[in-house]
This record gives structure tokens, C-alpha cells and sequence, in this order.
């Protein structure tokens, strides 16, 4: 019997509940780290958010050496996961504790580099203790993923940005500055991994078995020099913008794009899982999984190409009415960079579908040319530039890589390539003809600035943008409405779908 016989025939549904869960979680954890966020800037200062973006930069980096593409090993083999999941866990273990130590060691002189304040040595240092567990947490996240445990999965990713929100807001109301920020990371990450060795209930052996570490290692090594090339495209343009401007500039880079980023991480990164876990039971069915595939994407590109276009409109009008002038070099970059969310909204799942279908190498290729492409670009437009400059080569970077990775991703050739691209290119044309009038009038209305014309302003983009967009899309998107109601339906309890009128959804 072939594995796609054998697939359980509620497969789709149990996916389809499980990214019911983690979108839904999503949404609540971007309202959370949104608002988080917002808060922060009034509590911290550019220069803050400055040190903290060169921190996180080496911090995350230097994370890599832990992860040794742990969560693709375990997704490819979960049919074997007992067997597998023990020296995972040791491995992990051990990367945490080589990925801290070289960040102590980088840490002592990361100031002089980078010609900052003395102070991000101890950043580094609070972040490498609690980036150290990093490993573990991927590792039991991706064991509960298998196993479509997403609510777990769900559960405990609510409570852990619940806690570190208010944990930095707290540290900072205490005058803590830009430790606010890294020293609830140690804390956090110990309790979530807590939470997750408890819903996950691994059996750990009491030897490392370094036998299965060299299958292991040998089996992951492609895909951690992939990853290695990943984190320089998400790390590169923060840390390269850090050797050419000062603090507060970096500040105000960093802080847009953490704005411009949130709710599409959050989003596509708790998707990951999902899609990884039911394209990787269609691994015999290659159309069926391109398919499945092709259509994520164009239900993701459904819902966030007008959140992000909504966002870049009222970006002026909302950073000025919170901070005045405070952040005034950080609205360019937001508006840029939510452009360029948009195009990685698409393509941040290619690694499940690389997973999906074991192509470990291609991954590591394409990985590496977009890697070295985008160091060309930024190096550049960082020399010749600023903030703006660096948020137009990141849009421009993503909007030629992305449509590529998916397409060698998937497969399929051009016939992938234009779907994909026309998956993305019609709501992002539709959400651009819905917001850019809503802006319009609402530019109109706030041209003041008072602060209650800039309310107004905000309100009539959201309200008239989304109105628009609902729509355009209902009638000039049937297909892919009609899968995203479909699927909303099925995320939903039964009784509380059969009250939703069809006019509505």
C-alpha cells in the first residue's frame, strides 16, 4: 500500500483545524507583539533599540550552530520519531551550549566593531543564556507538529508572548533601556521549553548516542548550511546597516522592521509546522502536494497582502499621533519594509515544501545564491545610503528571490512560477486598489495633524481599506475566497459555522 493510500482520510481536516489554531493564535500574538512594541518606543529611545538590533543580530547567528537542521531531520523521518527524537534532543543540548560560548567570546569585542556602547557586551551575554535553549524548543515544538498536537503547539506560544511582553514592559517601566528587551529571553525560553518537554513527553535516553549523531549530522548538514545562509538574509541587513550609521538610525531601522515583520512571522512561521506535517503525508502524490502547496499561498497572500498594504498606509498617521517627531526616520522604512513583508509572506514556507519533499540540496543552493545576493545588495545600498536605502534593497532583494525559491521549492517549472506570482500579484493589486483611495481621503482628514484628525485618518484607512478589500476580493477572487471560506469553516466548531451567514464569509 502506498503511503498516500494509507494517509488517514481526515488528513486535511486535521491540518486544516491545526492552522485554524495557529492563525488564530497568530492574529492574537501580532495584536500582543504589535501593541508590545508600540509601547516600548515610548518607553525606550532609538539609541536602545539600536544596541538591541546588533545584539539580536549576532544572537541569532550565532543561534544557528544549535539547530544543525534538526526540525527538517524529525519532519522527514516522523515515522520513526521515538527512535530519532532522543539524540535530537542531545544535539540540541550541545549546540546551546557552543553557540553561547562563542557569543560570550564575540561579546567582549562586538562593541569595538561595531564602535557602540560598552553595554551591548552584557546584552550579548543575557541573550546567548537564553538562546542556548533554542534547540530544544524547535526540536519538542517539531515533535508535537508531527504528531498535529498544533493546539499545544498554540497554547503555549500565547502564554510565551503573554510573558515576554510584559516582561519587557516591566523592565523597561524600571529604567532597565535596552536590557528590557533581551533580559526576559532567558526566562522566557526556560519556561517555554518547560512547557513544551511536559506536552511533548519525549524519552530521553540517558547516553547521547553518538552513533545516530553522525547519521544525523551527516543526514542535516546540507540543511544546516542552508539555514546558515537564511539567517545571514535575515540578520545581514542589520548588522551591515550597524557598521555604517549610528545607533539611533539603526533604532529606527530596527524598529520598523520589527513593526513591518510581526504579524507576517508570527503568521507564516506557525504555518510552517502545519504545512510541514501534512505536505510531508503527500510525499508520494507530487501534484496533489504542489497543489496543496500553491494553494497556502494563495490563501496566506489572501489575508496578508491587505493587512500589510493597511499598515504602510497608516504608518505616518499612527507613529506620528503615538510619538510626534520621536520616530520620525523610522515611518519610511515601515512603509517600505510592509511592502516587502508582503513578497516574504509568500515565500517564507518554501522550506516546508523543501522539507516536504527532501530536496536538501536544492535548498542549500538557492539558499546560498540569495544569501550572497543579498549581502551584494545591502553591502550597497548601506554604503550609498541610509535606513531607506537599505529597506528599498531589501523590498527590491525579495521581490525578484522570493517568486525563484518557491518555484525550485515546488516545481513545476514556469507553470509554478506564474501561478505563484499570480497568486500573490492579484491581492496585492486588489488590496493596492482598495487602500491607496482609502489613504486618499484619509490623508485628506489628517492633513493637520491634530491628534484627533490622525485618529480619523487611521480609522477611515481600516475601515474603508478592509471594506474595499472584501469586496474585490469576494468578486474578483471567487477561487481562492471561496478555499479561504472553505477552510475558515472547517477551523471553526461546527455550530458556530452554521450561524456564519454566506454573505458574511
Amino acid at each position: 500500500m502506498s503511503q498516500a493510500d494509507s494517509t488517514p482520510p481526515n488528513l486535511g481536516h486535521t491540518v486544516a483545524r491545526g492552522a485554524g489554531a495557529m492563525l488564530a493564535i497568530s492574529f492574537l500574538t501580532k495584536a500582543l507583539g504589535f501593541g508590545g512594541q508600540l509601547v516600548l518606543a515610548a518607553l525606550l529611545v532609538p539609541e536602545d533599540f539600536g544596541l538591541v538590533a546588533l545584539a539580536i543580530g549576532l544572537i541569532d547567528t550565532c543561534g544557528i550552530i544549535q539547530k544543525l537542521g534538526l526540525r527538517e531531520m524529525i519532519t522527514h523521518r516522523q515515522r520513526h520519531l521515538s527512535r530519532w527524537l532522543s539524540p535530537a534532543l542531545w544535539i540540541a543540548g550541545a549546540g546551546g551550549l557552543v553557540s553561547a560560548s562563542l557569543l560570550v567570546a564575540i561579546s567582549f569585542f562586538a562593541p569595538s566593531i561595531f564602535n557602540t556602547d560598552s553595554s551591548l557586551t552584557l546584552l550579548i551575554i543575557v541573550g546567548a543564556i537564553g538562546n542556548a535553549q533554542l534547540g530544544f524548543i524547535e526540536t519538542l515544538e517539531t515533535s508535537l507538529a508531527v504528531r498535529l498536537r498544533f493546539g499545544s503547539i498554540a497554547r503555549i506560544r500565547v502564554a510565551e508572548v503573554i510573558l515576554r511582553t510584559g516582561l519587557s514592559l516591566g523592565f523597561a517601566a524600571m529604567g532597565l533601556g535596552a536590557m528590557s528587551l533581551l533580559l526576559p529571553r532567558p526566562i522566557v525560553m526556560f519556561l517555554h521549553t518547560v512547557a513544551l518537554w511536559i506536552a511533548a513527553r519525549p524519552r530521553l535516553c540517558r547516553t547521547p548516542q553518538f552513533r545516530r549523531w553522525r547519521l544525523m549530522v551527516r543526514d542535516s548538514s546540507t540543511v544546516f548550511f542552508s539555514h546558515t545562509a537564511q539567517v545571514i538574509m535575515r540578520q545581514g541587513d542589520r548588522l551591515l546597516l550597524g557598521l555604517f550609521v549610528g545607533d539611533a538610525m539603526l533604532g529606527a531601522y530596527f524598529f520598523a522592521f520589527g513593526l513591518s515583520t510581526q504579524g507576517v512571522i508570527l503568521l507564516v512561521q506557525s504555518l510552517t509546522g502545519v504545512l510541514a506535517a501534512g505536505l510531508s503525508k503527500l510525499q508520494d502524490d507530487a501534484p496533489r502536494q504542489r497543489r496543496a502547496f500553491l494553494d497556502a499561498i494563495g490563501v496566506i497572500a489572501l489575508i496578508s497582502m491587505p493587512l500589510l498594504a493597511i499598515q504602510a498606509a497608516c504608518s505616518d498617521a499612527l507613529l506620528t499621533l503615538l510619538y510626534k517627531d520621536r520616530w520620525a526616520d523610522a515611518i519610511a522604512p515601515l512603509q517600505i519594509l510592509s511592502l516587502a513583508a508582503a513578497i516574504s509572506a509568500i515565500g517564507w514556507n518554501n522550506n516546508a515544501m523543501f522539507m516536504a519533499r527532501g530536496l536538501f540540496r536544492a535548498q542549500l543552493v538557492m539558499s546560498w545564491i540569495g544569501a550572497i545576493g543579498f549581502l551584494i545588495v545591502i553591502t550597497t545600498s548601506a554604503w550609498f545610503g541610509g535606513p531607506i536605502a537599505v529597506a528599498w534593497g531589501v523590498l527590491a532583494f525579495r521581490a525578484v528571490y522570493v517568486p525563484i525559491g518557491l518555484t525550485v521549492a515546488a516545481g513545476g517549472g514556469w507553470e509554478t512560477y506564474f501561478r505563484a506570482v499570480g497568486a500573490a500579484v492579484r491581492p496585492g493589486l486588489i488590496a493596492g486598489a482598495s487602500v491607496l483611495p482609502a489613504w486618499y481621503l484619509g490623508h485628506r482628514v489628517g492633513a493637520s495633524g491634530e491628534p484627533l484628525a490622525l485618529v480619523a485618518e487611521i480609522a477611515i484607512i481600516v475601515s474603508l481599506g478592509s471594506a474595499l478589500y472584501w469586496l474585490l476580493a469576494r468578486l474578483l477572487l471567487r477561487k481562492t475566497y471561496a478555499r479561504f471560506s472553505a477552510r475558515v469553516r472547517t477551523m471553526l466548531p461546527g455550530r458556530v459555522s452554521s450561524r456564519i451567514p454566506g454573505w458574511a464569509l
